[in-house]
C-alpha cells in the first residue's frame, strides 16, 4: 500500500546496512514517496535544494567508521539546519517503522542514533 507522508524528503540510509535489512527498507521508502540518496556526494549534492533532509541511522551501528556521514556532510547539514531549522532529521531505524504505523512523519525527538557522529547531528537538529 502506497503512502505519501515522506513525499518531499530525501533520505540518506547511515551505518552498517546489511543487503536484506537495506533493501526492505529501501522499498518501505519508496512505498512512502521518499527519495533515496544512496552516497555522501549526492546527499551533499542535494542538500541546498530538499526541503526535509532525513538520516535514518541503523540501529546496529555504534561507530563512525562505517557511518557514511563525511566531516564535509556534517558540516553542511550543520549550516543548512542553522539556515532552515527542522529541515533536517537525524534519527534511528525505529523512526521509519514508527512513521508508517502511524501514517506521519514524526520528529526525531524519541530517535536518537547510536552513530556518535550522527548523535551529534541529532542533539544540533533538536
Amino acid at each position: 500500500q502506497q503512502s505519501y507522508f515522506l513525499t518531499n524528503a530525501h533520505v540518506y540510509l547511515c551505518g552498517a546496512w546489511k543487503k536484506s535489512p537495506k533493501k526492505d527498507v529501501q522499498l518501505l521508502l519508496q512505498q512512502t514517496s521518499a527519495t533515496l540518496l544512496t552516497t555522501a556526494s549526492a546527499t551533499l549534492e542535494a542538500l541546498p535544494d530538499v526541503q526535509t533532509l532525513i538520516l535514518l541511522c541503523h540501529e546496529s551501528s555504534t561507530t563512525d567508521k562505517q557511518s557514511g556521514i563525511t566531516q564535509q556532510l556534517a558540516r553542511s547539514i550543520i549550516q543548512q539546519q542553522q539556515k532552515c531549522p527542522h529541515s533536517i532529521l537525524v534519527v534511528n531505524s525505529s523512526w521509519l517503522f514508527d512513521c508508517i504505523t502511524s501514517a506521519e512523519m514524526l520528529d526525531s525527538t524519541h530517535y536518537q542514533p547510536n552513530i556518535p557522529k550522527a548523535r551529534s547531528l541529532w542533539q544540533n537538529c533538536q
